[in-house]
């Protein structure tokens, strides 16, 4: 999911490529594209391959992942911190995995505090989808 920091800027350790949202803001749907390879935040490298919206409201996101189509994802991976900047780049160690191949839509709903900031990073691997 783009965002307004890159996991470069954030200095994690490594140079591999992807953002992070730092998200300050009020109750309210939010959108944000995807991309697949965007190598070097490089979005003019990468495919649009879908949209992220959060709906924040009264203590919760609602992050809906609609992939474009064609496109299925094989695992979507979220790091989603009331407090906490993300600490590495690797998805598998976000905290919340979603192995289930789909189409279409999804939603994944998070609890934080109400106070109109948080950090949230969505990665998915993605592949056409060849049915």
């Amino acid at each position: 999911m783009f965002g307004n920091n890159t996991l470069i800027s954030l200095d994690l350790g490594n140079k591999r490529w992807g953002w992070a949202e730092y998200f300050e803001g009020g109750n309210g749907t939010y959108s944000y594209n995807v991309y697949a390879g965007a190598g070097q935040n490089d979005i003019d490298k990468g495919t649009l391959v879908g949209k992220v919206e959060l709906t924040v409201s009264a203590g919760n996101v609602a992050v809906k992942y609609t992939l474009n189509s064609g496109v299925v994802s094989n695992v979507t991976h979220i790091y989603f911190s009331d407090n906490n900047a993300p600490t590495t780049t690797a998805p598998g160690q976000y905290g919340n995995t979603y192995e289930d191949n789909y189409t279409g839509s999804k939603t994944w709903n998070f609890s934080y505090s109400n106070d109109g900031n948080f950090w949230i990073i969505v990665h998915s691997e993605v592949c056409p989808d060849n049915d």
